[in-house]
């Protein structure tokens, strides 16, 4: 049986691929900026907690994918792009809000007293 008690699982960021070389979240916004052509006051508001940009040979068969958490609401979302052509990811940076059970559930233990 679970209580209400609820413990929240502190999660490290993890950076992959052309962000693997990232130590801080300033640095993973500054890429994102880059590539997706951002003010960097767009990405302020939030944590940065999976990121992950591959951009193949020549710009070509590129991929990008991103889990977000805003600092005050705390609501994940994700965000995707690609692209195999000389352009980049611009124009692509769009937020999907993660289902409300994943925020709650998925995250977060209920323990017993």
């Amino acid at each position: 049986m679970f209580s209400n008690k609820q413990k929240f699982i502190i999660m490290k960021t993890l950076f992959l691929a052309d962000l693997s070389g990232c130590q801080t979240q300033e640095e993973v916004k500054k890429e994102i900026a880059d590539y997706f052509d951002l003010e960097l006051e767009d990405l302020e508001r939030f944590a940065i907690l999976v990121g992950y940009v591959s951009v193949g040979s020549g710009g070509c068969y590129s991929s990008a994918y991103f889990l977000l958490e805003d600092h005050k609401t705390k609501q994940l979302y994700e965000v995707f792009g690609s692209h195999c052509s000389c352009y980049g990811f611009e124009d692509q940076w769009e937020r999907c809000v993660l289902y409300p059970f994943v925020n709650s559930n998925l995250l977060n233990f209920l323990s017993d007293p």
